[in-house]
């Protein structure tokens, strides 16, 4: 089927089925952790001002560098609007908060991963069971829907139920857009790319805590959930700390594919503040996951690491990428998202993967576009832009490469394309919500 009609696939099908499934038996769930974002409005006057009084020599970041200074943070803002990038870096010090939200505007939002891929399926009526990890009132009121479900006392309850009254975990978020300028000695940079950097000043996701409830749920119901989609490990700092907390889950997991063999585990990487942990969760979790996903930025850092450059604007570079990180970690498959298309990498699985993605790319362009997560009448709306033409350039090499690479399904799907998105956040934590409804 060609891809432009597999986008009025999914939301006809959507329509036709989301008022008849169950939020009492949910097929899909999600996990670990959420924070509650504060969203910096960008104001270029501030940001001048920053580098001009505080960028001490050429703007740089160095992986698992944290912000102890005023002038680690012009220097890191400096550099990540320059290359168009993204990511995910620590704060170290209460000041640079402080300085942060006296210097820009904000707005709190939900933050996390799994949080935000819970929302955007509660926003399209896909039913999910949740696990999150900071329960503060606003939250979990930024999660209630009514095919949104956490665990409480054994049963399924909606998420505002489980609220506590601990502090929220705060994660500041500066996005610009493509355009933004840069003046360093002189000399103006403009920023290629829309894109965001999170900032987080975070104690309690360096460890991994998981409610023992909600692994209960779902080993008690382990039939009846066909996908479990996992992230928020990439705070955590200390190596050991990554091996000693995470082995449970492999336990946890072998006893879910017991029950059940056909669920499929998806794990979504992110910016880790530290490589040597991101290795070690994926070395750990690897043989024992279906799927890992992550963006094009993850894919070029996780093979520089290995020496291997991976170029994101070549086809061949990207999927030799794919393929070098797949056989590394040892698990079945490889989801990449980009603002241009998205592409499945790896064994067959049973499941029209090919929807999901179409799905995730909708769902986060439609994000993009309207600055929330969109209902599918946005979604709907999103059908009258064209699609990217480096999507297109790249889904008409798929039939040559399946040629000569028979032993792998390769599936790339073009996404529609948006000069100024509205929006840079937890685009990626959407796409994988869109990925999930192909299993619900």
């Amino acid at each position: 089927m060609d891809y432009r009609s597999r986008y009025e696939e999914f939301l006809d099908q959507s329509m036709r089925t989301t008022s008849c499934m169950d939020p009492k038996v949910p097929h899909l769930a999600i996990g670990y952790t959420s924070d509650l974002d504060v969203v910096l409005m960008w104001e270029q006057s501030v940001f001048d001002a920053l580098i001009a009084q505080h960028l001490r020599g050429i703007p740089a970041f160095e992986e698992s560098q944290t912000i102890d200074s005023l002038e680690d943070l012009a220097g890191v803002l400096a550099y990540y609007v320059i290359h168009g990038l993204g990511g995910e870096m620590e704060i170290s010090s209460p000041e640079i908060c402080d300085w942060l939200v006296n210097h820009f505007e904000s707005a709190k939002a939900l933050g996390g991963t799994g949080a935000q891929c819970g929302a955007a399926l509660g926003t399209i009526g896909y039913p999910a069971v949740i696990h999150i990890s900071d329960k503060c009132r606003q939250g979990c009121e930024f999660l209630d829907y009514p095919s949104i479900t956490a665990v409480k006392n054994g049963c399924l309850v909606r998420v505002p139920a489980i609220a506590g009254n601990d502090m929220p975990v705060y994660h500041f978020i500066c996005q610009y857009s493509k355009g933004t300028t840069v003046t360093v000695d002189g000399k103006t940079y403009v920023a290629p790319e829309s894109n965001r950097l999170i900032l987080e000043f975070d104690t309690i996701h360096k460890h991994f805590r998981a409610d023992a409830e909600y692994y209960a749920y779902l080993e008690e119901h382990a039939k009846e959930i066909r996908a479990l989609s996992i992230s928020g490990f990439n705070s955590i700092v200390d190596p050991k700390t990554a091996q000693d907390e995470l082995k449970p889950l492999i336990a946890h997991f072998q006893r879910l594919k017991a029950a059940n063999p056909d669920l499929i585990i998806y794990l979504e990487s992110a910016h880790y503040l530290s490589g040597k942990v991101r290795e070690t969760v994926f070395e750990l979790l690897g043989p024992s996951i279906d799927i890992l996903g992550m963006n094009e930025e993850e894919v070029m850092a996780h093979t520089a690491l290995e020496g291997m450059r991976t170029d994101k604007s070549d086809f061949d570079s990207i999927v030799r990428g794919l393929a070098f990180i797949l056989n590394l970690y040892r698990t079945r498959g490889m989801i990449l998202h980009t603002k241009d298309y998205s592409a499945y990498y790896g064994e067959e699985l049973p499941v029209d993967i090919e929807l999901g993605l179409t799905a995730g790319n909708l769902l986060s362009g439609t994000r993009a576009r309207v600055g929330h997560y969109g209902n599918l009448k946005e979604c709907r709306e999103s059908l009258q832009y064209g699609f990217s033409e480096t999507g297109l350039e790249f889904y008409a090499k798929v039939d040559a490469w399946r040629q000569t690479h028979p032993e792998k399904q390769l599936i790339v799907v073009p996404s529609r394309y948006l000069e100024q998105p509205k929006c840079t956040i937890g685009l990626g934590d959407t796409f994988v919500a869109g990925v999930l409804t192909c299993f619900a």
